[in-house]
């Protein structure tokens, strides 16, 4: 039995109607897809019972707005729910039929999001005040609102070591990447849950945010203007006296403006200022019998300059100023008695206001803060970048698939999807005789890239590659080099600034810092960083006039760090195992599949399926209808490529003993050597240590005097881990303060005999203040690691 629901009300469908549905997982073409499932059209009567729940559409009188949005549906097959959480959408009605076709999965969402940019994300839990105290307390936050370390050209230290950053000036916010993400789920009803909310590379990105509002939205419904009738006529006015604008009134959709005289500031989130506005207006008087004042004024909450024009006569007027606006301001333009019994007829006058935007010259160069430190709406201070955008380059950046089961968003990396190997098998669903095979995707290339834009205006010093990652695929008849997507967001230099390693900003005109704060404060663009804890050895900062070790501090990337903010990275840790396992030797294979509804019903999109001992991502479920075969897109997840061996001569291997390797090799614990080596020509024995950490495991190798040798393994690990070998000197042996080299020389990283990385070291500071650490990233097994200290002035 077919049961078709919209908006919970039973649709009378026909004996005979089909409904096909596709389920379309993820194109395996394209990098970052996002995709939906979907119905082939589908044939509803014209009965009196459809007509109702779609709103009378055949009547072209009709007011329905059906037409042009969507409504909720479900449908079940002999009791099962094949669509759960689904949307219809009515293209067509005619004499005889609805034409309806029906999106599920995560399609809801999407839908809803299509429209949206970062201004609509819902940040009520996160807004609110920007004081020092409050930026004192986001200085290591974990989540939501953070105030990371970097430069913005504007650091000082006028009590070195200590960092002068968080005085009055108002500093640029910023945001943790993956709170924005989850406000995007959270802000629009949606549950979700995947192994990526708990990845520690996803949880320590951020964003940093502009101190000007960006939403023009945001600030244009604020805006009135308003004209005077040239009637009103003010006698003798002892006491101030409003004048009248009530012609021509235009206004934002806040609707402050009275209609006729006053602007009444309503802001139910907080009484304190949260906004600056520039207020104008222009007034042409004829005064007989006297003088008057003419005053553009603010009354009540915020007490704030009026701008004034004293003891005038007759002639034209123009007044303005910026007030910050707080709940229960009253902004107005009233007229008072100087001298004599003046009687003012106003002959012209118009009154209105206009955002305060920061930008305060011809040139756009000059950007002035707008936000108030008493309350901030941070989601207003992003730029523009629509919703639908940042959830591509999400998926793209993290290699995430996003599905729907249960009105629950799934939210999971290839890297843990292809780990599952609970899958249905559907060996005895398959038709035998169907088995179309694809070599070749033409959207990749050879060689494929991923480019991070380079913005001159804040990056002058970089050039375009910079940032930018790659991965190959061995195959000599696709186009040798493809781009295969271009970054949200631009590169960001480093700087070494007060004895800390950061984030350079590059929110100065022209990396100017001659002059005042406000005059060169500008937007920071489309940008990201990772953050990290203090070093031992970096000075404190001032937060809210208190000196503070526990900050955390921004970068673009860091030797010492093993995340980095370049797309090879990224590609490192989140696509090679999809491009090794599927990509490199492309199997795309189409088969038919006799799939019961059952089956359907507990179809996990994010779980590979099983058929004759072999595993694949279901990449599209075509045209399936209940009881006939159906056709199924495949791609091959090929065994485990870092394990494997060569023989001289054919050796067969069963299906049943490649899955056995698989499963092994993906398992298997390498033997990891670390190994030190010291050659140095000073007097005494000096000693020297390198400190191992594959964070499973720790281990400290120590090399006593000229010739010293010492070498160990760390604790067995699963797959790929990045290891930090991090060198300092411990013992001088007489030769000054220990830890200050004696001799120039230089510290040489091997990686299975190979040089990978070198540091140079002298005698002016302690070895831990020299940089002399180096990450070995995506260590596998059997691998020798060895570190080589020279302290012998000799370089490299």
């Amino acid at each position: 039995m077919r049961l078709f629901y919209v908006d919970d009300q039973l649709v009378d469908l026909r004996a005979n109607t089909v409904i096909a549905q596709t389920l379309q997982v993820y194109d395996p073409g394209k990098v970052g897809s996002v995709t939906t499932n979907y119905t082939s059209s589908i044939k509803a009567p014209r009965t009196f019972g459809n007509d109702q729940i779609f709103g009378y559409l055949g009547n072209s009188k009709t007011k329905s707005d059906v037409p042009y949005t969507s409504l909720g549906c479900r449908y079940q097959e002999n009791g099962l729910p094949i669509i759960r959480n689904g949307r219809v959408i009515v293209s067509e009605v005619n004499e005889q039929d609805y034409s309806l076709q029906v999106f599920s999965g995560p399609w809801g969402f999407f839908e809803i999001i299509q429209d949206k940019t970062l201004w609509d994300l819902d940040f009520d839990d996160l807004n609110g005040p920007w004081e020092q105290s409050d930026r004192d307390g986001y200085r290591n936050a974990t989540t939501g609102i953070l105030q990371a370390l970097l430069d913005d050209g504007l650091l000082e230290s006028l009590f070195p070591p200590v960092i002068t950053w968080q005085e009055d000036t108002i500093r640029s916010p910023q945001i943790y990447y993956h709170t924005v993400l989850e406000k995007i789920f959270s802000s629009f009803g949606f549950e979700y849950e995947g192994d990526i909310f708990t990845n520690d590379v996803y949880k320590k990105l951020a964003i940093p945010l502009a101190v000007v509002y960006r939403d023009p939205s945001f600030l244009e419904a604020k805006v009135f203007s308003a004209a005077a009738d040239g009637e009103q006529e003010i006698i003798n006015p002892v006491t101030e006296v409003s004048v009248i604008f009530d012609q021509n009134v235009r206004q934002g959709s806040d609707g402050f403006y009275d209609g006729t005289s006053e602007y009444v500031v309503v802001n139910a989130d907080t009484p304190e200022p949260y906004v600056t506005m520039i207020f104008r207006a222009n007034l042409t008087i004829v005064v007989t019998g006297g003088t008057v004042d003419i005053i553009l004024q603010t009354d009540s909450a915020t007490v704030f300059t009026p701008d004034t024009e004293l003891n005038k006569g007759s002639g034209t007027y123009e007044l303005s100023f910026g007030p910050p606006l707080a709940d229960g301001d009253i902004i107005k333009v009233t007229i008072v008695n100087n001298t004599g019994t003046p009687t003012v007829d106003v002959t012209s006058a118009v009154f209105y206001s206009y955002p305060f935007t920061g930008i305060e010259d011809e040139n756009d160069e000059t950007y002035i803060p707008t936000i108030r430190s008493e309350y901030v709406y941070f989601q207003k201070l992003f730029e523009e970048v629509k919703l639908i955008d940042f959830i591509r380059e999400f998926c793209v950046r993290f290699n995430c698939q996003i599905t729907q089961i249960n009105n629950v968003l799934q939210v999971n990396t290839l890297n843990y999807i292809l780990d599952q190997r609970t899958g249905p098998d559907w060996t005895y669903k398959r038709d035998k005789v169907s088995n179309r095979i694809r070599y070749i995707f033409n959207s990749y290339g050879q060689t494929n890239v991923i480019k991070s834009p380079v913005d001159s205006n804040y990056t002058p010093n970089l050039t375009s590659g910079y940032g930018d990652g790659s991965f190959t695929i061995p195959n000599e008849n696709i186009r040798e080099t493809l781009n295969i997507y271009t970054s949200l967001y631009s590169v960001s230099e480093m700087i070494q600034r007060l004895g800390v390693f950061m984030l350079k900003l590059n929110v100065r005109r022209g990396g100017d810092e001659s002059s005042i704060a406000t005059e060169l404060i500008r937007y920071p663009g489309n940008r990201l960083f990772f953050v990290r804890a203090k070093y031992d050895f970096e000075p404190d900062v001032l937060y809210d006039a208190i000196d503070r070790s526990d900050y955390l501090v921004a970068y673009y990337f860091d030797p010492s760090q093993e995340y980095d903010l370049s797309w090879q990275f990224f590609v490192d840790t989140f696509h090679q195992k999809y491009v090794d396992r599927c990509l490199r030797k492309i199997r795309l294979i189409e088969r038919e599949y006799n799939l019961s509804d059952l089956d359907i019903f507990k179809f996990n999109q994010q779980i590979p399926i099983w058929d004759n001992g072999e595993r694949f991502l279901v990449t599209k479920i075509i045209n399936r209808v209940s009881r006939k075969v159906c056709k199924v897109e495949l791609l091959k997840i090929e065994p485990n490529p870092e394990h494997y061996f060569t023989a001289t001569a054919v050796v067969e291997i069963t299906g049943d003993i490649e899955d056995t390797m698989e499963v092994i090799s993906d398992n298997v614990s390498p033997v990891l050597a670390i190994q030190m080596e010291l050659i140095e020509n000073v007097v005494g024995n000096p000693t020297w240590i390198t400190d191992y950490d594959n964070t499973l495991d720790t281990d400290t190798r120590t090399c006593t005097g000229n010739g010293a040798n010492n070498s160990s393994t760390l604790n067995p690990h699963t797959g790929a881990l990045s290891v930090n070998a991090d060198v300092l000197k411990t013992f001088n042996d007489g030769n000054g303060p220990d830890g200050f080299p004696v001799a120039a020389g230089y510290v040489e990283w091997l990686r299975n005999g190979v040089q990978v990385n070198t540091a140079t070291f002298d005698g002016s500071s302690h070895s831990s203040a020299q940089g002399l650490n180096y990450t070995y990233l995506n260590v596998v097994a059997w691998e020798v690691l060895k570190v080589i200290v020279r302290e012998d002035g000799s370089s490299p």
